[in-house]
């Protein structure tokens, strides 16, 4: 590489970012220190290669939710749940590309991310009941009788994806007579 230096201001126009936001960046730790000569910051060629290669493999919010299609309250259910890892800069999050096109990867629609994020901190007895295609109502019923136990995590109920597969198989049976009798009340009532 040249030892030739490079202002920061044609530093910042090569990266295609502002100065002010080069100069925040290296205060806040996300690209190195700049060596300053009087009042001047100037750079080398393999700065300017070393700040690329950072540029290249680190992402904004922006473009994380374009890649995995998500909203933004998803996205921080997806950091808070340790599924995704965000690091700040300044009032800025950015992500390591590898890792989101791995999430896309490994849970290519937004309903999976849902369903995985749900499972890290549990779901709800109401998507239980809906996913079982059963009311609320019957599913008290059923628990109150003892056909169903809920699995627990600590002192909490704990509900996931694989419970729900578990009870499906359990209760194959019992879950069609009661879709039956849901469709003969429904027909009754001329639904």
């Amino acid at each position: 590489m040249s030892d030739k230096k490079i202002s920061a201001q044609e530093v910042a126009k090569r990266l295609g970012i502002s100065l002010a936001k080069l100069i925040s960046w290296q205060k806040k730790g996300a690209l190195p220190p700049a060596p300053v000569r009087g009042k001047k910051r100037f750079y080398t060629e393999e700065y300017v290669e070393e700040a690329k290669e950072f540029l290249q493999k680190h992402i904004g919010v922006k473009d994380v939710k374009n890649i995995l299609g998500i909203t933004d309250s998803l996205l921080s259910r997806l950091v808070n749940s340790g599924l995704l890892n965000a690091k700040r800069i300044g009032g800025r999050r950015i992500f390591l590309k590898e890792e989101v096109e791995e999430l896309k990867k490994k849970y290519p629609t937004p309903k999976a991310l849902k369903d995985i994020v749900k499972d890290q901190v549990g779901q709800s007895i109401s998507w239980l009941a809906k996913e079982l295609g059963i009311s609320r109502q019957t599913f008290y019923t059923w628990l109150r009788k003892g056909i169903i136990s809920l699995p627990k995590k600590g002192d909490k109920v704990f509900i996931t994806s694989q419970f729900l597969r578990e009870i499906k198989e359990k209760l194959a049976q019992r879950l069609e007579q009661a879709h039956r009798i849901k469709e003969q009340v429904l027909r009754s009532r001329g639904q």
